[in-house]
This record gives structure tokens, C-alpha cells and sequence, in this order.
């Protein structure tokens, strides 16, 4: 066990790294609030008395390592400051959606968490959807308000972060999609450069 007058800080963040190790190196299958505690070092009590129980610990783990709420905001928030300068709003848009492509790609956790989004009827996993689908219509709606058009920009953003969960899950799997080799760098700098030729089409004046 660790040092228990270690303090609370430093203990979540030991809780909420052996959650990641046990992702990293299991899978979502060996989790629970035992193999937690055992990783972590400490009493499974204290994972209650922090988190508020086993489901909130893997809501707290979930939402920080998610890009979408890590980031949307933060994206929200700078469209919102251009005050409907579309150049500052396309160039803040491609940059997220780049991000979020790069963050996917290269992090096997963040995949991880996107699957078991897809595959668990979790009610953790339904908790941090629902605060990534809060943000993701929050930024649309911003979107949507500062271009001053009307036009569908939250469907026609779904189809584009759909597109990249897709192939970056997809990757895994089969490296080549459509001719587009998405194992390589260079084939997800063709996808990207098509996402940002959508991203001009939908918040420019082409119609769609």
C-alpha cells in the first residue's frame, strides 16, 4: 500500500494512472474497482471516499483523457472571440479537427476509450458521451451563430468527426481505406487535407 499521508492530489492522480495502465496493458475487461485499487496501491475505500464510487472514477478518468472536452471548449471559445471573422473561425475549426485526428492516430488509449464508447452499455461511458455531445452542440451552435448562415453545421460536422473516428479506428484494423494508406503520415495528410476542404465548404459561402 502507499503511504497514506501521502496527499489527496497525488493519490487521485496514482488511481487515475493505474486506471491508464490497466487500459494500456488489458484492455477495459480488467478493470474494476479491486484491480484498481490493487494497481494504485491503495484501499478500494479511499477510491470511494475520492471518486465517489467505481463508476465515477472511470467518468473522471475518461473525461480528462478525452480530447473533445479537453478541447471543444477552448475552440468554443476562441470562435465566439472572433466575433464572425470566418478566417479566424476556419483556421480555429481545421485546427481541432487536425488535433483530434493527430490525438486518435497516435494515442491507443484515446481509441480505446472511443471503443468502448461504441461497444459498452456502460453508464460510465454514457456520462462522458453525453458531456462530449453537450460540447460538441455547444460549439456548433457557436458555429452556427457566428457565420450567420443557415445551414446544418452540426449535421455536417457530425459526418466529419464521424469520418475520423472511423479511420482511425478502422487503422487498426486495415491500414489501407478507399487506396488511402492510413498506417502512414502521408495518407492521413491526404485525409486531413480533404477534412479541411470540407471544413472551407461547410463555414465558407460554397453551398452544399
Amino acid at each position: 500500500m502507499i503511504n497514506m499521508g501521502k496527499n489527496r492530489p497525488e493519490t487521485e492522480e496514482n488511481i487515475l494512472e493505474a486506471v491508464t495502465r490497466l487500459v494500456e496493458e488489458h484492455g477495459f475487461g480488467a478493470l474494476g474497482v479491486n484491480a484498481v485499487a490493487e494497481r494504485a496501491g491503495v484501499s478500494k475505500v479511499l477510491i470511494y471516499r475520492y471518486f465517489g464510487g467505481y463508476r465515477e472514477l472511470l467518468e473522471e478518468w475518461a473525461s480528462r483523457r478525452n480530447f473533445w472536452i479537453r478541447s471543444a471548449r477552448d475552440a468554443e471559445r476562441s470562435v465566439r472571440e472572433a466575433g464572425g471573422d470566418k478566417i479566424t473561425v476556419i483556421a480555429e475549426m481545421k485546427k481541432l479537427l487536425r488535433d483530434q485526428a493527430e490525438n486518435l492516430r497516435t494515442d491507443p488509449i484515446a481509441r480505446e476509450i472511443l471503443r468502448w464508447f461504441i461497444a459498452e452499455k456502460d453508464a460510465a461511458a454514457a456520462a462522458v458521451m453525453a458531456r462530449v455531445e453537450e460540447q460538441g452542440a455547444a460549439l456548433a451552435r457557436t458555429l452556427s451563430d457566428s457565420i450567420g448562415e443557415k445551414r446544418d453545421v452540426a449535421a455536417l460536422s457530425a459526418v466529419v468527426v464521424g469520418g475520423i473516428y472511423y479511420l482511425a479506428l478502422i487503422a487498426d484494423r486495415a491500414p489501407v481505406f478507399g487506396g488511402v494508406d492510413i498506417s502512414t503520415q502521408a495518407g492521413w495528410e491526404r485525409i486531413l487535407s480533404a477534412v479541411d476542404g470540407l471544413t472551407d465548404a461547410i463555414l465558407k459561402e460554397t453551398n452544399i
